[in-house]
Order: C-alpha cells, then sequence, then structure tokens
C-alpha cells in the first residue's frame, strides 16, 4: 500500500531528525537545570536489517505521525502546510519561543485551517509553504 510506504519513509525521516536533535535537546535540557532527557542512540542498521516490525501507533500520546498521515490522505497542499507548520514549530521550540506540547497544537491549527488545493502546482506548493511560515513566524509566541 503506498499510504504504509509513505508512513514508513515519514517514519525513516522523522528518526533520522530525531537523533541530529537529540543532542540539542539534550543540551537544552541541561542548559535549563532539568534533568536531561536519556536517549540511547539506536544500534539500526536499515542495510542489515532483514525485517521491521512496527506496533500500532499511539497517535493520542504522539499525535504528529497521525496530522503527517491525514496530510498524505487529504494530498494536495495539506503535506506542505503540515510540513511548513511542523518546522517552524520545531524552530520555535528550540528557541525557547514555545512548550514541547505546543507543538502538535500548532501543526494541527494550521492544517484545520487550510482548505487544500488538490492538483497544486510547484508554484502552489511554494506560495503555500512560504504563507504559513510567514504567518506563523509573525505571530506572537514566535517573534
Amino acid at each position: 500500500n503506498l499510504v504504509k510506504f509513505f508512513y514508513l519513509i515519514f517514519l525513516v525521516i522523522i528518526f533520522s531528525s530525531c537523533q541530529n536533535e537529540s543532542k540539542k535537546l539534550t543540551d537544552k535540557t541541561v542548559s535549563e537545570n532539568k534533568k536531561p532527557i536519556e536517549a540511547k542512540k539506536p544500534d539500526l542498521d536499515l542495510i542489515k536489517t532483514k525485517n521491521l516490525e512496527f506496533g500500532e501507533p499511539d497517535f493520542e500520546m504522539f499525535p504528529c505521525p497521525e496530522y503527517a498521515y491525514n496530510a498524505g490522505k487529504t494530498g494536495g497542499t495539506m503535506p506542505a502546510v503540515m510540513n511548513a507548520a511542523n518546522e517552524i514549530a520545531v524552530r520555535a521550540f528550540l528557541n525557547d519561543k514555545i512548550k514541547f506540547l505546543d507543538i502538535p497544537k500548532i501543526i494541527k491549527s494550521e492544517m484545520d485551517n487550510h482548505r487544500p488545493v488538490k492538483n497544486p502546482s510547484l508554484k502552489d506548493i511554494l506560495e503555500i509553504d512560504k504563507r504559513i511560515k510567514e504567518g506563523l513566524s509573525k505571530a506572537t509566541p514566535f517573534k
């Protein structure tokens, strides 16, 4: 199923991003005099791995993958909206502008307020990406 394939690709991208950002997040929590998040880098070699098994995701605790799935299922410009909102929200979190748990709220709000264009051109996608990023960047918590 194509949707499952894209969901797997999304998870691999998120896993890769998490590895890259985990040091920043750990450093940030240490600098805030909080107990650092313990994150052991998993030994995952996708070349040597014969099988990958996934359980059902807990969308109540981790809603962002469901938002990504729904954006892909909706199609059109919705994935661009989800991605742009995620980029700005994560940047705001890393810059101490918002709380971690605000990230999914921001993504959901942008997706809920967007009317997707069904068959967008590249120009449409780039314009929406720019509009979402500029709009969020001008919002009070992101300044």
